[in-house]
Formats: structure tokens, sequence, C-alpha cells
């Protein structure tokens, strides 16, 4: 493992050198080099993760808050899961954010949908998927996904409650961009 920057590690070593060893979770050696780079055994690549060779001191610190995010998460996916969990934890690190950013980036959105609406083919002209754990629920109509705050309505007192749409202002023309702008927010 070479690289041409002379970045002084955390522990005062400037040679090139490992500083984290794990698995994944189906037991695939996992090496953190001083620089950010992630490998597998004796330096080499790991299937579908490029060997980071950062040469400026930003970008070696942002390829080492990456795998700071990915040594912390790697034991629990298998080397199949890896590349997407670091390339979500690239992004994550060059954005400045943490765990919570990264799993929120990597968990998928599962969206079921309840259709409201079909035409005479039966194809749903309007439907809603509800996402009950950060209290969104997202309406489909004519290509246009809008999102909706829920919220629990009803008179103080008064034992009938129900659940009420808020507009929060965000449409989106894509589901992939829908998907985008959720997978930022903070679930709880």
């Amino acid at each position: 493992m070479t690289n041409t920057t002379t970045a002084t590690c955390s522990c005062g070593e400037t040679a090139p050198h490992v500083i984290a060893r794990r698995e994944t979770a189906d037991g695939i050696a996992v090496q953190i080099w001083h620089d950010g780079a992630v490998t597998g055994r004796h330096g080499r690549a790991l299937p579908g993760i490029p060997v980071a060779r950062p040469r400026t001191a930003e970008a070696i610190e942002r390829e080492r808050s990456a795998a700071r995010l990915l040594a912390d998460e790697i034991s629990l996916y298998d080397l199949a899961e890896v590349p997407r969990l670091y390339e979500c934890a690239r992004r994550v690190a060059a954005k400045g954010g943490g765990r919570r950013d990264l799993l929120a980036s990597f968990a998928p959105i599962d969206l079921a949908w309840e259709t409201y609406q079909t035409d005479r083919d039966g194809k749903p002209t309007v439907r809603v998927a509800c996402l009950e754990e950060i209290r969104l629920a997202v309406w489909h109509e004519c290509g246009v996904y809008i999102l909706f705050e829920i919220q629990r309505r009803g008179f103080p007192g008064c034992a009938h409650m129900e659940d009420v749409l808020i507009p929060t202002g965000f449409k989106f023309a894509t589901q992939t961009a829908l998907r985008a702008h959720l997978a930022t927010l903070e679930r709880s």
C-alpha cells in the first residue's frame, strides 16, 4: 500500500499502515488504512470498492471520515452489501454527515402503496404510501409525488382522533428524486 502523500496519522506514523481491522458479517477480512483506503487482506482491493488514493490533505481527511463511518458499520453487512455501504459513507462524509446520515442513506425506503383510484383498465391513477416512522405520506397522482406530513387531529378530550395530511411543499417528478429527499431526512 503506497501513497505519494505523507499524511501523518493520529498515531504519529507517516508510513502507510493499517489502523483498523474489521470483518464483514460473512467473515471477509477488511483493513482500514491510515489515509482512508479500504482493502481486504494484504492491501488487496475488495470487489466493488476502489482503493482510495487521496492526494491532498482535504481529500485524505474526507476518505478517513468515510472509512471511519464504514468501519463502525461494516461488521453488520455481507461483502455483497459493502460496495453500496462504502458509496453511501463517501457521500455522507463529503457532506460532513455522521452515522445517522449514513444509516438513513443506506436503508432502503419501503413505499407500500395503497391505491385510491384506478383508470378503466385497473391501472392506479391515485395512490398513497404512508411512512409512519417519520410521520410522512406520499401522494402519487398524474406522475407527481407530493410529500405530506401526517398529523393526528381531533377535539381535546374526545376519543375520536384521525390522521390528517398537511402539505409540506415538496413535490418530485420521479420516485428516484423522492427517495433521495427521503434519505436526507432524520429518522426517529
